[in-house]
């Protein structure tokens, strides 16, 4: 095995490559062992739905699923159309994004659903073939890019983040050249926001960026892709740091995004040509400022989320939030006090939804799961911690809410995260519907997506 570390703010990072020597028909047969958030081998080919679908199917929407199979079959039409069919409402579907296997170990494997809420159906989709996760992803109206790291088993494989387009029935090749993104190499996309044409995308790079060091090293990276020309503007940014940028959100103008690590955090705008630098302002309005994890975008002003604090911002002016939130927190162990973070934030045109625990790859240390509501008319926060499963507000472990998004017909949120290294698929509409028999086989739900 050879073994490169890096150091993320003091925390060793692992890139290992272990060659595996088998004698199998004569051929050598080469695996990549990878530890969280780094990869040395990532591919961004990828295929057409494959010949076959893994589906659950259940008998019950409400509460548990008290029967569930799960089989493989050839694809039929109905299935393929999902979305398109006169069963099924276009706006019905949603994506689940995620792995199996645990984060700090070399056993991630990506892991991608399609869901249909109508008919309790889902399907398993390949964003790679190989090691990997699923961090995120955005909708441009049409299409889906959704991102994290991976390598593909087999043929040549590429260095970079993948990215995965899907326009609800299949997957459609990119056709990006590597070398327009060589500096993310190792890295990861951790976010995606589309303006209609193009998709703003944010993470890590982790090979060599010439403004910033002369050596392979973890830095912040983003870019502008179109479906098929990648723009790397990591060089733009306005500060570089040993960290992720792992949120960002268009408000129809300019984009927002925001990262860091840990106890330690950044905050951009970018116009679609130049990036301003809103750190400072940041910390100024904040006192608990830390890493951003999550932005959205209401209409009037973005909400930010992040480790240890919450805030507004309208475009000029940071408003902090952070002690209201922590007074409608019940428990004392939900406070926005040491690695406990405002992970995803939801709007769905009349209120918030905020959840979170520990940060997103972060798994040092207890956590339970909170949920909170805020409506911006009263200015009131409202505590549904006890409206989650017993499982996550009292586990075992640690347990956390990474993913929020809005189901755009009626206003209900779905929720994604994990409990006890077991992941969490929930439908919030007035009350819990727990669906994670939909998404088996995956140890944490990272992101959720809602078409329409």
């Amino acid at each position: 095995m050879v073994l490169n570390k890096f150091s993320l703010n003091g925390t060793l990072r692992e890139i290992g490559l272990l060659v595996v020597i088998a004698l199998l028909s004569g051929t050598v047969v080469l695996a990549s062992a990878h530890s969280v958030m780094t990869s040395s081998t990532l591919t961004i080919t990828q295929t057409s739905v494959t010949t076959t679908t893994e589906y659950l199917t259940s008998t019950e929407y409400a509460g548990q699923p008290t029967q569930s199979q799960s089989t493989t079959s050839k694809l039929d039409s109905s299935f393929v159309s999902i979305g398109q069919s006169s069963t099924s409402n276009p706006s019905e579907y949603i994506l689940v994004g995620g792995q199996n296997g645990s984060w700090f170990t070399d056993s991630q494997y990506p892991r991608l659903y399609q869901i249909s809420l109508r008919a309790h159906v889902s399907r398993k989709l390949d964003p790679v073939d190989g090691m990997g996760t699923v961090w995120g992803g955005g909708f441009s109206g049409s299409e889906w890019l959704i991102s994290g790291w991976g390598s593909d088993e087999g043929a040549e494989k590429s260095p970079d983040p993948y990215l995965y387009v899907f326009n609800g029935v299949n997957s459609i090749d990119d056709t990006i050249e590597d070398t327009a993104e060589s500096e993310w190499n190792g890295g990861d996309i951790f976010a995606a926001s589309s303006n209609g044409t193009s998709w703003f995308v944010s993470g890590m790079g982790s090979g060599i960026l010439g403004s910033y060091a002369s050596y392979p090293t973890n830095h912040l990276s983003a870019g502008l892709f179109n479906g098929s020309v990648f723009v790397d503007l990591s060089a733009e940014l306005p500060m570089q740091m040993d960290g992720i940028l792992y949120a960002n959100a268009f408000n129809g103008t300019d984009w927002l995004v925001g990262g860091g690590y840990e106890r330690s955090g950044v905050i951009f705008l970018f116009d679609g040509h130049s990036f301003i630098d809103l750190t400072l302002d940041a910390y100024s309005a904040i006192p608990s400022f830390q890493s951003v994890q999550s932005i959205a975008w209401n209409g009037k002003y973005w909400l930010i989320g992040g480790v240890g604090f919450l805030a507004e911002y309208n475009g000029s002016t940071f408003n902090n939030l952070t002690a209201q939130l922590n007074d409608a927190l019940a428990f004392q162990s939900g406070k926005l006090s040491g690695m406990n973070a405002v992970n995803s934030i939801a709007w769905n045109g009349t209120s918030w939804l905020l959840g979170g625990g520990l940060p997103i790859a972060y798994d040092n240390g207890p956590s339970s799961a909170w949920l909170v509501t805020f409506n911006p008319e009263s200015s009131i926060f409202t505590d549904l911690t006890p409206k989650l499963p017993e499982y996550a507000v009292q586990p075992a472990m640690s347990s956390s809410i990474l993913s929020i998004a809005v189901i755009p017909t009626d206003g209900s949120w779905i929720i994604g995260g994990y409990a006890d290294n077991q992941s969490i698929l929930l439908h919030l509409d007035g009350g819990v519907s727990d669906l994670t028999r939909l998404a088996s086989g995956m140890n944490y739900i990272d992101w959720v997506g809602v078409s329409g």
